[in-house]
């Protein structure tokens, strides 16, 4: 139940090419949506989200716990850091698409990850404060007529957004709508699409 962990390494032009490590990370046990390493390879991110739980006097499905996101050394396994947001802002799935940037003390993720109207935030890790959600801010928001709803990711520059889309059938089946497009930071406006699939697809996701 506690799942076993191992860093995987390769090293093009060592005498060993392929390193496998086992760390001692603990307390991952619940539901795991969303994995990172930071760009030094030091750092791991685990963004955990529970699945809701149906409440009569609340009229419909309640989550149970807050979204919590935490760092791991994978040095030692330790955990270094522990973000938390209220419950009522961690509906399963609201926190998504987590990546490092650059710098390699800022995350990217997804916030209200289910709504088609998707906001990406940063969040500095060596800032005080363990509040996920006040403690990061809001870089990026998709434009008024424009969908991003399969998986919005941050460049690891933190100038572009590039966004997945999903195709649900108006009929037996979609073409044309599954694709792949950059929108930039600075502005919020679309750059370019960066490809589409051309094919037919009864249901699919761009992720």
């Amino acid at each position: 139940p506690e799942g076993i962990w191992y860093v995987l390494r390769l090293t093009q032009g060592a005498a060993h090419t392929v390193q496998l490590t086992r760390i001692p990370i603990a307390g991952i046990r619940d539901a795991t949506e969303e994995l990172a390493v930071s760009p030094d390879g030091s750092t791991l991110a685990v963004l955990f989200q529970f699945s809701p739980v149906m409440d009569t006097a609340a009229h419909g499905m309640v989550p149970t716990r807050a979204a919590t996101l935490r760092t791991y050394s994978l040095a030692t396994g330790r955990v270094l850091r522990t973000w938390t947001a209220p419950v009522s802002d961690s509906s399963f799935d609201a926190f998504g698409d987590l990546s490092w940037l650059d710098d390699g003390h800022t995350l990217a993720f997804v916030y209200a990850a289910t709504t088609t109207h998707g906001y990406v935030r940063t969040l500095n890790i060596t800032s005080p404060g363990n509040n996920l959600v006040t403690g990061s801010r809001t870089v990026f928001s998709v434009p008024t007529g424009h969908t991003c709803d399969g998986s919005m990711l941050m460049t690891s520059d933190g100038r572009a957004v590039i966004c997945g889309t999903f195709a649900v059938n108006s009929g037996w089946c979609t073409t044309g709508q599954l694709e792949f497009t950059a929108y930039s930071v600075a502005t919020g406006k679309l750059e370019r699409t960066l490809y589409q699939y051309k094919g037919g697809s009864e249901v699919a996701t761009a992720l």
